[in-house]
């Protein structure tokens, strides 16, 4: 008997969902990582130490948020004084964590929230003047309706 195609992208997905399951790729993992890096602040990585330089956390301080760490870079330049008598050494670090923002998309993508559209707009705005009571009134209408009741 004949498989569709539809038949086989599904019986594929399936597959490839198992075997993500089996090698602990689940949902709840990866929307933990999404978490992770959403909510990620540069506190968690660096601070400032008693002298006022700043000084980067171990990987044991930051424990599972280091795991927001895109990338190190360490630079080193070392140079002699003209007299050869001293040798200075100059040590630059460099971090940068995962985007938030894409992280963020992807949690909002999993509540089906979407991203704003652009409006495009002429330029042309027209104003009308309304009366303070009415403002009030369609306030108070604004604000019972986030709060779930009429006021």
């Amino acid at each position: 008997m004949p498989v569709t195609v539809d038949e086989l992208n599904q019986s594929t997905s399936i597959c490839f969902s198992t075997l993500a399951d089996k090698e602990g790729l689940t949902p709840r993992k990866l929307i933990r990582e999404i978490k992770l890096i959403a909510f990620s602040d540069p506190a968690n990585h660096a601070e400032i130490a008693e002298g006022g330089e700043l000084r980067f956390k171990t990987f044991k301080e930051q424990g599972s948020k280091r795991r927001a760490l895109k990338k190190i870079r360490e630079k080193t330049v070392i140079t002699e004084s003209k007299d050869g008598e001293k040798i200075y050494k100059t040590s630059t670090v460099e971090w940068e964590l995962h985007n938030k923002n894409d992280a963020i998309d992807m949690g909002m993508a999993i509540h089906g929230m979407k991203k704003p559209k652009e409006v495009k707009h002429s330029g042309e705005i027209a104003l009308r003047s309304i009366p303070d009571n009415e403002l009030d009134a369609r306030i108070k209408q604004a604000i019972g309706k986030l709060d779930g009741k009429q006021i």
